[in-house]
């Protein structure tokens, strides 16, 4: 990581990586509508490509906005960005390869919608779009597997954790997993230091109730756990 890195990278770390990973979810989200929809027979809609398109677009510009890539000149500036981790630098080829393929298939559907005829060429397009759409699930795929190796380096993410606390159908929906499995990735057996942090990011951040909930949940999981008792105690009276 650089000496210096920029103030307001230091400061909104969390925040940053926080949204990257939910533009992350949606994209995968919005892709297994799609995903469904081809099952089904329909079409592909431009909208809803495009959607896909701008919802990657968030997570790479995100990156290229925290994250420090390698310089030609092996110079650094005097305030830098994050220098990422191994599996960081894998996520953003991952980003960066899916945005990629989404734009190529955002030109076939919208000629398949605007020019393409029943003819040959149609016929090519729509086999391009099946290749694409298959090389697509399989990054969406790998990218979820780089997500669930980085849950461990943000365990102390605490905006991250209070959003998937508070987005548990969601985050199951997307990880087809259990929030306690995906808590338990980032804190081992421990998972109610999980709800303790998200707990106490919410009583600093003044919202006393949903500090309460997130505490409830780690006596929940560890009823001995003296932190998240002494916090309800001291919010109680």
């Amino acid at each position: 990581m650089a000496e210096k890195i920029r103030p307001f990278l230091a400061i909104n770390r969390q925040w940053m990586i926080k949204r990257i990973l939910v533009s992350y979810f949606r994209a995968k989200n919005t892709f297994a509508n799609i995903d469904r929809e081809v099952d089904a027979g329909r079409e592909i809609t431009f909208d809803n490509i495009l959607k896909l398109s701008d919802g990657l677009f968030k997570a790479k510009e995100e990156m290229h906005l925290l994250f420090q890539r390698a310089r030609a000149d092996g110079q650094r500036a005097e305030y830098e960005k994050l220098e990422p981790t191994g599996l960081e630098v894998d996520l953003i080829n991952n980003v960066g390869l899916l945005f990629h393929k989404v734009m190529v298939v955002r030109e076939q559907v919208y000629i398949l919608e605007h020019y393409a005829d029943e003819s040959a060429d149609r016929t090519l397009t729509r086999a391009n779009l099946d290749v694409y759409m298959d090389k697509m699930r399989a990054l969406f795929n790998q990218g979820l597997e780089i997500i669930s190796g980085l849950m461990r380096d943000y365990r102390d993410n605490e905006v991250l954790l209070y959003y998937m606390i508070t987005n548990e159908h969601y985050i199951r929906f997307v990880f087809g997993e259990e929030l306690d499995t995906l808590l338990a990735r980032m804190h081992g057996t421990e998972i109610d230091r999980a709800y303790l942090l998200a707990g106490k990011f919410c009583l600093d951040s003044g919202w006393e109730e949903a500090g309460r909930k997130c505490l409830l949940e780690a006596m929940r999981v560890n009823p001995k756990n003296r932190e998240a008792k002494n916090l309800l105690q001291h919010d109680t009276n």
